[in-house]
């Protein structure tokens, strides 16, 4: 209940924001297997999945523009080694 009175105080905006830091959040908690999985490949997160993979940035931004907000997306290009990716200290 709190969480969608919450909900109902954000302004569009914010909630399309809320749905990227998600997007993030679930990107960095499974990024070591999708450096697997993904590696030098283009994805799209959206919903926290990966919605669609491709070859280069102009294929997968034009299946985002034609059917995701794009204010909610994570869009990366995959490393090709794990050990690429740079952890806080």
């Amino acid at each position: 209940m709190a969480e969608e009175l919450m909900k109902q105080a954000l302004t569009p905006v914010q909630l399309a924001r809320r749905k990227m830091l998600e997007n993030r959040e679930w990107l960095a908690a499974n990024i070591m297997e999708i450096c697997k999985d993904y590696a030098d490949k283009w994805i799209l997160i959206w919903d926290k999945k990966i919605v669609h993979v491709g070859h280069s940035y102009e294929e997968v931004i034009k299946v985002a523009e034609e059917k995701y907000p794009l204010d909610e997306l994570e869009i990366l290009k995959v490393p090709d080694k794990a050990e690429s990716i740079a952890t806080p200290l």
